[in-house]
């Protein structure tokens, strides 16, 4: 319909000519037409070309294609809320507003459910070619936050059915905004606190990750850089006996190390438990002799104070 409206507007732009038979040169006419300046010769006593007047555009048109644009509209499922952001001026208040939203991803689920499939499917082609052709331990390099490389290596025995997880969450009510209101609700009930009340430095790292914000608290996020680092030896110790360091924080490589022994790489694998168990006491020693010297320190800024004062 567009096409032909078109069609109809350039004829009355250009015109349409009539002209006496064997009065002018057609041919010509027809490659030049009359642009402006033309001269016209014509055979004397015939009619003078002119141009037929043109009519406007039939209302037909315009009512033909708002009528397929509204088709269009309803086959594709959503409202005007979705397609052209605009409220209906029928619906003014906001439950409306939010039974519209409803309705939209409502009727855009089974293409949402279509995608998924497919990703699934694609997925499950890579897996078992993976499964199939990666029978020598492949290594690939993976380029995490600022800018820090890590090399993993897998083979084909390390995919199994307990590797993989389906996402049950919906992509259209997983939105950035409904995450950012659930996380403040969440927030205002102090479920993210921990037993004294406070966010920990590594919370605030996952929620500004969570709100979309980026790691901001990761300049000065230690506690993070110690997780990282015990993450980094848990995966060293499938192969090697890891030794501890001095400067490491020991409460949260324990509880990382912890999570790994219980884990059923270690159940399946008596030697990986015993390295990891190794590790472990050698971190719960140095954690100790750390409390004590911390202790003891302690004790003699006391005894100075004590000392200072009775001066």
């Amino acid at each position: 319909v567009k096409n032909r409206k078109h069609e109809y507007m350039n004829r009355m732009a250009v015109g349409v000519f009539a002209v006496e038979d064997g009065s002018v040169d057609t041919d010509d006419l027809q490659e030049e037409g009359l642009p402006p300046g033309k001269v016209v010769v014509y055979r004397q006593g015939s009619t003078p070309p002119r141009v037929i007047s043109p009519t406007h555009v039939p209302s037909e048109f315009s009512q033909e294609e708002e009528k397929l644009l509204n088709e269009f509209v309803m086959i594709s499922g959503v409202s005007e809320v979705t397609t052209y952001s605009q409220v209906p001026s029928n619906v003014a208040s906001g439950t409306a507003i939010s039974l519209l939203l409803e309705q939209d991803d409502t009727r855009i689920a089974l293409t949402a459910d279509s995608l998924r499939e497919c990703i699934k499917r694609i997925g499950k082609h890579v897996l078992r070619l993976y499964r199939q052709y990666a029978k020598v331990p492949r290594v690939k390099r993976i380029t995490g936050e600022n800018g820090e490389v890590e090399i993993a290596s897998f083979c084909a025995g390390n995919i199994d059915s307990e590797d993989i997880v389906f996402d049950t969450v919906s992509d259209i009510e997983d939105t950035l905004s409904a995450r950012r209101a659930m996380v403040y609700d969440l927030l205002k009930l102090g479920l993210f606190a921990d037993e004294n009340g406070k966010l920990s430095t590594s919370t605030k790292a996952r929620i500004f990750e969570i709100l979309g914000f980026g790691n901001w608290e990761d300049g000065r996020n230690n506690d993070e850089m110690h997780r990282k680092k015990a993450l980094k030896e848990n995966m060293d110790m499938l192969k090697k006996v890891v030794p501890c360091d001095f400067y490491d924080d020991h409460a949260i490589h324990i509880a990382e190390h912890v999570r790994m022994c219980v884990s059923s790489k270690c159940t399946q694998n008596k030697a990986l438990r015993d390295r990891v168990a190794e590790h472990i006491a050698k971190h719960t020693e140095l954690l100790g002799f750390k409390d004590n010297v911390n202790l003891l320190e302690s004790k003699l800024e006391k005894g100075t104070d004590n000392e200072r004062q009775t001066n």
